[in-house]
């Protein structure tokens, strides 16, 4: 019976850590889903890396280009992760990682 209180104990911080996670809204990545290259196509991408979060969709229309973006966490800390995409061809052009973080001076 001490043996399974002891493997509980090491397995709760993991459950709180899942617990939290589901909580936050936010889907956990980790560096290998981002397989993406340039020259695929958005649905390659959308089947790679799930359906984009409309609040980081944005278009622009005078470059002929759109981007899609996800957010997830490394470590604890969030990420966004955008992907530029040709609009005529709907082919990627680039991507990046950028931290979420905001800083605001009100001064």
């Amino acid at each position: 019976m001490f043996r399974h209180i002891v493997q509980f104990k090491l397995l709760l911080p993991l459950l709180a850590a899942m617990i939290l996670a589901a909580c936050s809204g936010m889907e956990i990545r980790t560096p290998q889903h981002f397989r993406i290259q340039s020259g695929m196509s958005k649905q390659e991408v959308i089947s790679i890396l799930g359906p984009p979060d409309p609040t980081l969709t944005i278009a622009f229309p005078r470059r002929h280009e759109f981007s899609y973006g996800w957010t997830f966490h490394d470590i604890g800390e969030p990420y966004n992760f955008h992907v530029l995409f040709d609009a005529e061809k709907e082919t990627v052009r680039s991507a990046m990682i950028v931290p979420f973080r905001v800083i605001v001076d009100f001064h």
